[in-house]
């Protein structure tokens, strides 16, 4: 083998490595427990939909200046969250495996989803 394809094969698998790398940035996930936390944006959440284990929770952080703040309510009324300024951050601990549909108050077309898992049970 010669020193070029050495070479060529190193910058490919590089190139691989690399790829993979942003792939993870590039394509958006579920935030996992590690990072349950919720951005609230004007009209916006990021992620829409997180994954905890029960007894984890989920923080909400509003990033928009509006007069009252913005909130989050899940829609079978089992949270919601106080006005919060920008900001400021409100955490949820979910204690019942299931999933949680909620919306920013003050923009119900804002939605997402709270999937709370047993790690007791497999998959």
């Amino acid at each position: 083998m010669q020193f070029s394809e050495v070479r060529q094969g190193l910058w490919s698998g590089a190139a691989l490595l690399l790829a993979g790398a942003w792939g993870s940035f590039l394509v958006p996930e579920s935030a996992r427990a590690e990072d349950a936390v919720v951005k609230l944006g004007h009209d916006h959440l990021m992620p829409a939909e997180v994954r905890v284990d029960v007894g984890e929770s989920v923080t909400f952080h509003n990033l928009h200046k509006m007069p009252g703040g913005h909130s989050v309510k899940a829609l079978d009324a089992s949270f919601a969250s106080p006005p919060l300024d920008k900001d400021e951050r409100w955490s949820h601990t979910f204690e019942v495996p299931g999933r949680y549909p909620y919306y920013v108050v003050e923009h119900p077309a804002s939605k997402g989803v709270v999937e709370v898992r047993d790690p007791s049970e497999s998959e």
